[in-house]
């Protein structure tokens, strides 16, 4: 993970620029993984928290309580996703076909190659169940059980209640078991 250097000039007059940037830096780990979940690629990730960087160094822009700051980046953070997508699905029209699909090298690879294809399966098979959810499902999902995030910090960070959380995270899993039921994907726990 990147982290990247804010540059923001100090202004006057309500909570220092130094709260909002240090505000920024403490959201920014969730907001990157919430980025990567809708964009897919790291180095636009890290263009897109410029992109919040720079909304948040315009007081105008900002939420009037800094309280308010998770629900309001991440409410940034979608946002530029979707100018993103929308950028990338003109190009995507203009030179269709032109795209290539890259993916990375497995970080660890057991010693029996029938074990690392079974294994490398299995993982696309999730894969493809989890690209079938909602992007607010699978990003609930991620938040909690890669993250380990309360219900309190759900709600708070994606500004709804904790009563919407649980709603939201059960049919979450519940739509995930149905997908992976029907890929045939055993789940384990």
């Amino acid at each position: 993970m990147t982290t990247l250097a804010y540059h923001i000039r100090p202004m006057s007059g309500g909570t220092d620029n130094n709260d909002w940037l240090a505000g920024l830096k403490q959201h920014e780990p969730w907001l990157r993984k919430v980025l990567f979940n809708r964009v897919g690629d790291r180095d636009v990730v890290d263009d897109l928290m410029q992109e919040i960087g720079l909304a948040i160094s315009r007081p105008e822009l900002r939420p009037q309580e800094f309280s308010r700051l998770g629900a309001w980046l991440y409410r940034v953070a979608l946002k530029q996703s979707y100018l993103y997508r929308r950028k990338m699905g003109r190009y995507r029209k203009h030179f269709a076909g032109t795209e290539e699909a890259v993916e990375a090298a497995p970080e660890h690879q057991p010693a029996d190659p029938l074990q690392y294809l079974l294994g490398r399966e299995h993982q696309q098979a999730v894969r493809n169940c989890l690209k079938e959810l909602s992007e607010t499902d699978r990003e609930i999902l991620m938040l909690k059980y890669a993250e380990n995030w309360t219900y309190q910090q759900l709600g708070d960070r994606l500004g709804v209640t904790v009563h919407t959380i649980e709603h939201r995270l059960l049919k979450a899993k519940k739509r995930l078991r149905q997908l992976l039921h029907q890929a045939n994907v055993e789940v384990v726990g």
